[in-house]
């Protein structure tokens, strides 16, 4: 299980939103299963480290179940220093947790399409669906009663040493996809959809296949969410390096990672043009722009994408009292801030 850095911005957006939603500290630690002090320590930045279900558990207490859907979730998420452990980077499941379970895809409304078909022309529910996929058919009886594995998280397997992975998709989360409600979800999340959708389709209720028709079935379904361009990273990866022409490339990737290469591209245009007239400042810039990013990449997006360009009639004079202005704003809420942490430590 990955470690998060408890960062100055974590622990007081923990202790912020406690206070405004008027939970009292005894309350969430009782919730975490842990004391009073503990929680004092987090919002202090005392505890140095702790697991990303700890605060993905906070999170949900703070916020409600639907925690993933606010603005905050999102930036704080962003902004999360994660650290995995020797054998989990040794072994590569880092990467399979990143890829597949804390990466957030837009969902192609033609992949929800095709489940709601599938699910009415199969005559079952959507409950019945979500209990098939719970269950963990594949995993051994150990594996299922064993509450150290922890769910929607790549461990390795006790049997043959392979990754493997313990399901536990929330009611509404499922709901909310094939009601289109949810518009980026985790590619383990839509893989597993699909994987028993196609297992009830050829197996009915039968509960162990073969590992023969397991590999059938993993490969059924990757086909299926490649041909609507919904892409693990390492399936775009090897996708893409097997296209043979710019133009190939192009129509197999979604209109959002076309978008996004465009976009990309353009911004390095802008930015070469930059550099060819003044690299100096524009090294200068991009060294603090990229400090910015790595504090926290969404609010930097956020802030680049106001509408700056409206400017563009304002004179220079104007222009350059308006950057003074920003930064005396910085200085008030950095001031601000130092001013309630110094309250609080004295």
């Amino acid at each position: 299980m990955p470690k998060i850095v408890v960062t100055d911005k974590l622990a007081d957006t923990f202790k912020m939103l406690r206070m405004q939603n008027g939970i009292k500290s005894k309350d969430l630690a009782e919730h975490l299963g842990k004391t009073p002090g503990y929680v004092s320590k987090l919002e202090k930045q005392e505890v140095k480290n702790i697991e990303l279900e700890t605060v993905e558990s906070i999170f949900s207490f703070l916020l409600g179940e639907d925690y993933k859907k606010t603005e905050i979730w999102e930036q704080i998420y962003a902004s999360l220093q994660i650290k995995y452990s020797k054998a989990e980077i040794d072994e590569e499941i880092w990467f399979s947790n990143f890829d597949t379970v804390y990466r957030y895809i837009p969902i192609p409304e033609t992949i929800i399409d095709y489940f709601n078909e599938k699910i009415v022309s199969l005559n079952i529910t959507r409950e019945y669906l979500l209990q098939r996929i719970n269950a963990n058919e594949a995993l051994s009886e150990d594996e299922i009663k064993d509450e150290n594995i922890k769910p929607n998280v790549w461990y390795t397997a006790f049997d043959d040493g392979r990754a493997s992975i313990k399901m536990c998709i929330p009611e509404n989360t499922l709901s909310n996809i094939l009601d289109k409600k949810m518009l980026s979800s985790p590619y383990v999340f839509i893989f597993c959809i699909l994987y028993y959708i196609l297992k009830i389709e050829k197996y009915g209720s039968v509960i162990k296949i073969e590992s023969t028709q397991i590999r059938q079935l993993n490969q059924e379904v990757k086909t299926i969410l490649n041909s609507h361009k919904f892409y693990s990273i390492a399936e775009r990866e090897n996708i893409v390096n097997q296209a043979q022409s710019k133009e190939e490339i192009h129509n197999l990737l979604s209109s959002f990672d076309n978008d996004n290469s465009k976009l990309i591209g353009d911004i390095l245009g802008e930015l070469k043009f930059a550099s060819d007239m003044d690299i100096r400042i524009t090294n200068d810039r991009l060294t603090g722009f990229l400090k910015n990013l790595s504090t926290d990449v969404w609010f930097t997006l956020r802030l680049i994408s106001l509408e700056y360009y409206s400017l563009e009639s304002v004179d220079i004079s104007q222009r350059k009292e308006f950057l003074k202005e920003v930064d005396e704003l910085i200085k008030k809420y950095t001031d601000t801030q130092k001013n309630i942490k110094n309250t609080e430590t004295y």
